[in-house]
């Protein structure tokens, strides 16, 4: 059997324990084991980023002027509209 030379052996591979995996090989030197034993997520809308729902919800509101502007931009001579 082979020795493991590991200092940290991580068990759970779900949001926490890859949250811990990441900060320990953010250091560099930390050498550690993730384990991990949960099985697929075949939702497809989990892998669909948040930014979608938030646009979904504006337009199910029926208004677009969360990303308006008051009127024209002027910066020096140029104009932006």
């Amino acid at each position: 059997m082979k020795k493991s030379t590991d200092d940290y052996i991580l068990i759970g591979a779900g949001s926490a324990g890859c949250v811990l995996a990441n900060r320990l090989s953010a250091y560099g030197k930390t050498r550690f084991g993730l384990l991990g034993a949960g099985g697929v997520d075949w939702n497809p809308w989990i892998h669909v980023s948040v930014g979608y729902f938030k646009c979904a919800e504006n337009q199910s509101r029926g208004s677009d002027n969360y990303y308006g502007t008051d009127g024209p931009l002027h910066v020096s001579d140029m104009s932006f509209t």
